[in-house]
């Protein structure tokens, strides 16, 4: 992609930087940036940029992981289904004014909380809309009740069709599932979605997400279904399958084996969470295919640079990093270094800034400028890209005409909103008074 690459080199040409030393570009997975022949990457290096290697987004990938697994099997997929259709349904401002309704009567001192709706591009917002389901399952469950008796034939036949989906022990069953998965995974979404987010930060908080996936506990999932089961009466497993099965042929009956392997779904909670432990296996199948490939050695430097490490400064594992960027390390120095971090308190030494702010860089060069490397490469592009939404929510239909000035201007605010916040505002207006007479005579 030729044109977005030679429109950064000009952006970076008034910096007058060495292109040696930028060692990392941040961008998402799409082809047009990540290609290794045509992309903005493989083009940036063969400008002069060649140290900087191509990171793709953490939080992108998550996000990828989170999807696929959510939309690979016809079970989640029709659940999610099912909470979109919901929130359609509850979009209408009659209906959407009725769930406000029950909600302030059933919890008069608590705001009222809106459905949230998915967008497999948007972060988060699975486990926004999954979290707000749970916690206004009631207010949802009388609100369908009351549009079941509208006297609207459409109406009432959506509310009644939504009302038998939601009130089965297997969806609360998958509805709990991932509300507790959600509430694992958004640890590591909302810090790699931070401008500060860090190669160590990124592995730690990864180490600790595969673990809690590894002894997740289903046994507390499907009880606390069953509990909220019997709080909202709900008495049925599934939807009654109104579908008649096919009679099998006289010679097939004695081999046919009825087993849940290979089914796609549940009639009770024993193949239900057959199913649900398959997903997981998913998810951690696809955290390895997507944080596990590491070409330049970055994630392995960056773990065997803390502290905690087994294999704490280990060359070996350096050695990709340190042909990479052409660094030396002397065996000498890295024995000295252990030795001085060995006298330091490991408890205080929990990222790789931390270490690196307890280096000399007068007594240990290489292995500072290794640690200053690894903290500078990107592991985000999320505050970049929100920059984007943002001039696209200001740049709107209605605005097609706004000059590039002011979009500018508008942008910077909108960007920059936490600055923006904190000005005065009647100084602001006591400098646009002593500016220039700008009135003119008609």
């Amino acid at each position: 992609m030729r044109a977005p690459s030679q429109k950064l080199i000009e952006l970076l040409k008034p910096f007058e930087l060495d292109p040696l030393k930028c060692v990392g570009q941040g961008y998402d997975g799409a082809s047009v940036m990540s290609g290794i022949h045509g992309g903005v990457q493989a083009r940036m290096k063969g400008a002069g940029y060649r140290n900087a290697t191509y990171v793709h987004c953490a939080s992108h990938r998550l996000n990828l992981v989170l999807a696929a697994t959510a939309e690979g099997h016809p079970l989640m997929k029709s659940f999610f289904d099912i909470l979109d259709l919901t929130y359609s349904f509850m979009n209408g401002t009659k209906r959407h004014a009725v769930l406000i309704d029950v909600q302030d009567e059933r919890y008069p001192n608590v705001q009222a909380l809106e459905l949230a709706h998915s967008y497999s591009t948007r972060w988060s917002s699975r486990s926004l809309e999954v979290e707000r389901f749970l916690r206004r399952f009631d207010c949802i469950l009388d609100t369908l009740s009351i549009f079941g008796n509208d006297n609207d034939a459409d109406t009432s036949l959506a509310a009644k069709s939504l009302l038998g989906s939601l009130q089965t022990k297997k969806f609360m069953t998958i509805l709990v599932y991932f509300g507790r998965l959600y509430d694992y995974s958004d640890f590591c979404t909302k810090a790699f979605q931070k401008s500060t987010a860090t190669v160590s930060s990124c592995l730690i908080l990864l180490a600790d997400l595969r673990e809690r996936l590894v002894n997740f506990d289903f046994d507390k999932v499907v009880e606390y279904a069953k509990d909220l089961s019997g709080k909202y009466e709900i008495e049925n497993f599934d939807v009654r399958d109104t579908i008649r099965q096919r009679r099998l042929p006289e010679r097939f009956r004695e081999g046919y084996l009825n087993s849940s392997v290979g089914h796609t779904n549940a009639s009770n909670f024993e193949e239900l969470e057959i199913l649900l432990r398959q997903n997981v296996r998913e998810i951690l199948a696809e955290l390895d295919a997507r944080f596990g490939t590491d070409q330049s050695g970055i994630m392995k430097a960056a773990d065997c640079c803390l502290p905690r490490s087994q294999n704490f400064l280990n060359k070996q594992e350096l050695n990709t990093l340190s042909e990479l960027y052409a660094i030396d390390i002397k065996d000498c120095e890295i024995e000295v270094f252990r030795s001085f971090i060995a006298r330091k308190d490991e408890s205080q030494l929990n990222t790789l800034i931390d270490v690196l702010d307890v280096i000399d860089k007068d007594i240990f060069p290489d292995v500072f400028n290794l640690y200053q490397i690894l903290v500078t490469i990107p592991q985000t592009s999320c505050k970049v890209e929100r920059m984007f939404s943002s001039v696209k929510r200001i740049k709107t239909r209605l605005r097609s005409q706004m000059t590039t000035e002011r979009l500018n201007h508008l942008a910077l605010l909108s960007i920059e909103k936490d600055i923006a916040e904190t000005l005065c505002y009647n100084d602001v207006i006591e400098h646009f008074k002593q500016m220039k007479h700008r009135r003119f005579l008609l």
